[in-house]
Order: structure tokens, then C-alpha cells, then sequence
């Protein structure tokens, strides 16, 4: 648990494996941070065509 909210950990049933959930904190800082952070993960995800890092 951080300052930013806290991360847990869960079981993704579709692809049989442990996945790690972001919960932010329901303040606007956080939300607008949060879908900054949505975006760079999602920038990298398209740049990992292999599938290796699993982002």
C-alpha cells in the first residue's frame, strides 16, 4: 500500500495466470496520474510484439 493507492494480487482465469491489480486512490490527482500510467503501459505493450514482457 502506497500513497498512490495499493496494488493486489488476483488470478486471470482467461489466461491461467497470477495478475497484479492496480487500485488508485478516487481523487482527481490520482486519476489523471493513473490514466498517464494507462497510456505509457500501453505505448509499451504495442512496442512488445513478442509478447515477452508481459506488460
Amino acid at each position: 500500500k502506497g500513497s498512490f493507492g495499493q496494488v493486489v494480487k488476483a488470478f486471470d482465469h482467461e489466461e491461467q495466470t497470477q495478475v497484479a491489480i492496480k487500485i488508485i486512490k478516487n481523487k482527481k490527482p490520482f486519476l489523471n496520474q493513473a490514466q498517464i500510467e494507462v497510456r505509457l503501459l500501453e505505448m509499451m505493450n504495442r512496442a512488445d510484439t513478442d509478447n515477452k514482457y508481459y506488460i
